[in-house]
């Protein structure tokens, strides 16, 4: 389906999967948010199409300007970029839409929506792109291309993509991409303090606080609920007309999560970020039904997530980050009570060490010469010498020292503090496994 063969085949994706790009090739997104085209007049509501369309030929001037006035880190992206002109028009705010309008998603009413949505965006966007080709030209790559087969001069090869939306959506305060609401209220997990604690907010979908404002079901105790079990299915407070709208990731099953992909699908030139959502006892059956319904859909790219499955998830519901620790089957909460047992065998040592809050652990002295392993590490502020010493009776690791050679005091002070810590864990008998399976995926400048 890439309208540009002339330029080359199509080998891999962005890590979202709605922009298949050629070797070089950048394309600039950018999503209308359609909560706000959503419009009340006289105790009807409607979504305002004409509105819609003239965004829409704005939006497309505005991406294919960008492409001019961007810098391109490398010549080669420049060149190919401005070969292309790809621009990746999308939506956002899917979600909230359907709940103003009073539509489900997981009806053939909301695949119908969600499919028109898509084909004007996709005809308005070409449409726009042929007024500016007449204005500017067409792409450098238009001879030998699929539009100039069919005979459309367009400005763009490419103007339509639905993108994931995962920053501005939150700055716009709408929901993401054509996705539901992963729950209609939540925890939010962003960037982690010094101690390695994600930041947690709560956050409420506006158009359900409204509603549930106006029609006298509000409560704290209600929104509290749904943050733990992120569906309003189990609660006999609320409408059944509610209920059946207002759906979430949990409430819809994975062939609707497919068969609204495939309705955007149908009309996009790129392609769609959208997850698949599967409960956290999913198997693998479940998840070949989906792979194979992609293929019968006709789509381009198929994302599956089960919940639960990462560590830490940006979205997550109470409870549901809770770890399980192996040895005392406790969760992550319970295990930091006052005594903790820790069994090593994993990291090597036959034995379990028993701590209490108010006892320490007595590292093992060390002979006053020992021998080491040296090693030089290329960083961003220049080489930096690592020595590790070695216990050569016990055959393990007991101390790490590091020199940087242009970090300054700031960076050098950070590195004299992990190397201390990491040789008081390895002198107290600590697996340097372990420890770097702690420390591994931290990063600064």
């Amino acid at each position: 389906k890439n309208p540009i063969k002339n330029v080359g085949l199509i080998e891999a994706t962005n890590p979202c999967g709605e922009q298949p790009l050629h070797p070089y090739d950048s394309c600039n997104l950018g999503s209308i948010n359609l909560g706000v085209l959503v419009k009340e007049s006289d105790d009807e509501v409607d979504f305002d199409w004409d509105e819609y369309k003239s965004i829409i030929h704005t939006t497309t001037r505005f991406l294919d300007n960008v492409i001019e006035v961007n810098k391109y880190p490398l010549p080669q992206i420049d060149n190919m970029s401005k070969t292309t002109r790809r621009i990746g028009l999308g939506v956002m705010g899917f979600a909230d839409a359907l709940y103003k309008l009073n539509i489900a998603y997981n009806s053939e009413q909301g695949t119908a929506f969600g499919e028109k949505i898509m084909q004007v965006l996709n005809d308005e966007s070409h449409m726009a792109s042929e007024i500016l080709a007449d204005e500017r030209g067409v792409f450098p790559a238009w001879e030998g291309s699929d539009w100039e087969k069919v005979g459309r001069r367009l400005r763009n090869s490419y103007t339509t993509t639905v993108a994931p939306t995962g920053t501005i959506s939150i700055i716009a305060n709408c929901s993401g991409g054509i996705e539901p609401m992963f729950s209609l209220a939540f925890i939010r997990q962003v960037m982690k303090d010094n101690q390695g604690r994600p930041t947690i907010m709560r956050e409420v979908n506006y158009v359900f606080d409204q509603i549930s404002k106006n029609r006298g079901f509000y409560s704290d105790e209600m929104i509290d609920d749904i943050v733990e079990k992120g569906t309003l299915a189990y609660r006999s407070d609320i409408p059944d007309d509610i209920k059946r709208v207002f759906v979430t990731a949990h409430d819809i099953s994975p062939y609707w999560h497919m068969k609204m992909q495939s309705a955007f699908q149908r009309h996009c030139d790129s392609s769609i970020s959208k997850t698949i959502n599967f409960p956290h006892d999913a198997s693998v059956d479940d998840v070949r039904q989906i792979y194979e319904m992609a293929i019968d859909e006709d789509v381009k790219g198929v994302t599956v997530y089960r919940d639960g499955c990462r560590d830490m998830q940006p979205m997550a519901l109470k409870g549901s980050t809770k770890k399980v620790d192996e040895a005392s089957k406790t969760t992550s909460t319970e295990a930091a009570a006052t005594t903790t047992t820790l069994p090593l065998q994993a990291a090597g040592m036959n034995t379990t060490v028993t701590m209490s809050g108010d006892e320490e652990l007595s590292p093992i002295k060390l002979p006053e010469i020992m021998p080491c392993v040296r090693i030089r590490q290329m960083t961003p502020f220049g080489n930096m010498h690592v020595k590790v010493s070695v216990d050569p009776i016990a055959q393990r690791e007991r101390e790490v020292f590091a020199q940087l050679g242009k970090g300054g005091d700031v960076a050098n002070s950070d590195l004299e503090a992990i190397c201390r810590i990491l040789s008081l864990w390895l002198r107290s008998n600590g697996s340097l496994k372990m420890a770097l399976k702690q420390l591994e995926g931290i990063g600064s400048s």
